[in-house]
């Protein structure tokens, strides 16, 4: 196909979005001779974003009269936006109080148990192409632009929050709970701008630059807290509460960055930029606390609280590439011709774990044990080249 026009502009957006939220709440409420109450609550998000992007001229012979100097006469722009936002948190409380019918007295043997829970999972993935391929160009003054930017985002969130509470005056008291919130995220993505088997120039005394641009901005936030409170109390038996909280995040970023002249002849009156860039970045924050007490004739209280990160950019076995690329091309420039490959991806990851318990005995043993800790595993795998393979150069830049 031929086409004569002062000016070609193809815009290729996609902009997507969800937005997912779940909050259950679980309680629980028990007062007979033998007390037991027991409430379980949960929490699972699943959101998934998949799209391809493409700004694509192909197997086209274009004349393009021309813009003001400065101005684009071909811009070539593919973009892609996807956003997911998820909450999920739960929520679970339990009491139990026991009585004693014969005498009205609260108490011979008293369970309160709770479990809450909380699950995140998100994942984006296509790809983002802008592209000249097979076709010829003819220009007047003005610039032409071929860009390919994903900036593609997840911030997924998840808590829990866990209670329970027993008492007993002449029996044993035992509360017991749980809290786990967890956020997986994912996104595997790539962008790519080129120019493939193209002979452009623009017209002799004309103005104009081009630029060849590959921009990768992925983003994931993944925020997780897991709390649980425990409390007991046994008069003249014993007390035991316990305690136990945890939260953490898998977070991972794939896909490559490519932006590449390949096979072309390119006459360009002004300067050349072939540039790829990848400034991926997961931001990761995990919480868990934990506290329990107990009271009795014998006590015992024990919390446990943990937290954990997983992040990486690219794999072991797989780094993302980020490649600017002149291959087997001809290009002769008025001005600079530049080629380059920047990698500023970034992981920030802060885990806090917090325990604490506490007894009190009227009569015999009391004994309390906490246990709280963080684990973190960051990993950045990319590789970037900027590489001229195969070709012939030639600029009339001074300086």
């Amino acid at each position: 196909a031929g086409f004569m026009v002062r000016r070609l502009r193809l815009d290729e957006t996609r902009d997507l979005g969800v937005v997912a939220a779940g909050l259950p709440a679980a309680d629980e409420r028990a007062c007979i001779e033998a007390g037991i109450a027991a409430a379980l609550a949960g929490a699972f998000s699943y959101n998934e974003v998949a799209s391809t992007t493409r700004a694509d001229v192909q197997d086209t012979s274009l004349t393009l009269s021309g813009e003001a100097a400065g101005a684009d006469v071909l811009r070539v722009n593919a973009l892609t936006t996807g956003q997911i936002f998820a909450l999920a948190a739960g929520g679970a409380g339990a009491v139990a109080s026991g009585v004693d019918t014969s005498g009205g007295t609260p108490g011979s043997g008293t369970t309160a148990i709770s479990v809450a829970g909380s699950v995140s999972v998100n994942t984006i993935s296509g790809d983002t192409l802008a592209a000249v391929r097979n076709g010829t160009v003819r220009l007047g003054a003005g610039n032409v632009s071929v860009q390919a930017k994903d900036a593609s985002g997840i911030a997924g969130t998840a808590g829990t929050l866990a209670g329970s509470v027993a008492g007993g005056q002449t029996g044993d008291a035992t509360a017991v709970s749980a809290g786990v919130a967890i956020s997986v995220n994912k996104i595997t993505t790539g962008a790519s701008a080129l120019l493939d088997d193209v002979d452009l120039a623009w017209n002799a005394g004309a103005t104009g630059n081009l630029s060849v641009d590959a921009i990768n901005q992925r983003s994931i936030g993944a925020y997780t807290l897991g709390g649980a409170v425990s409390a007991a109390s046994g008069t003249e038996g014993s007390g035991a509460a316990g305690a136990g909280a945890g939260s953490g995040s898998v977070n991972q970023i794939i896909g490559d960055t490519t932006a590449a002249i390949h096979n072309s002849t390119v006459v360009v009156p002004g300067a050349v930029n072939v540039a790829a860039s990848d400034a991926s970045a997961i931001t990761a924050a995990a919480g868990a606390v934990a506290v329990s007490f107990a009271t009795g004739g014998s006590a015992k209280a024990g919390a446990v609280g943990g937290s954990f990160g997983v992040n990486n950019i690219g794999t072991d076995g797989n780094p993302n590439d980020v490649l600017a690329e002149v291959d087997g091309s001809t290009v002769t420039a008025g001005g600079d011709i530049t080629i380059g490959a920047d990698m500023v991806a970034t992981i920030l990851s802060v885990g806090i774990g917090a325990a604490g318990s506490a007894a009190g005995s009227t009569g015999g043993s009391a004994l309390a044990f906490t246990l709280a800790g963080s684990v973190g595993v960051n990993k950045i795998r990319n590789s970037a080249q900027a590489k001229a393979k195969g070709i012939t150069l030639t600029t009339n830049a001074r300086g």
